[in-house]
């Protein structure tokens, strides 16, 4: 049975997330679970992330910001990530 609990975070400020990851993790830790969020701040970055076949078996949930910056939403995102892995949450 796996303990860990996998993210994709994909935000361009992943330094405003910083906190939300750390009380999820102390959270998680405390019921017995290891929680690892893999932070992207932007698709290229996403792209590169999913193009290791190993981590897209390993990713449990992904969460995207929807306004990434630069006129990217967070959907444009989510269209690079469902063509890759197209049953996540």
């Amino acid at each position: 049975m796996r303990l860990d609990f996998n993210v994709l975070w994909v935000d361009d400020q992943p330094d405003r997330i910083d906190a939300q990851i750390k009380a999820i993790k102390l959270s998680m830790f405390d019921e017995g679970f290891e929680f690892c969020a893999a932070k992207c701040r932007s698709v290229d970055e996403v792209k590169a992330k999913l193009a290791d076949n190993v981590f897209c078996d390993e990713i449990d949930l992904v969460l995207v910001d929807w306004d990434l910056g630069g006129g990217v939403q967070g959907q444009d995102a989510i269209r690079e990530i469902r063509d890759r892995v197209p049953y996540k949450d």
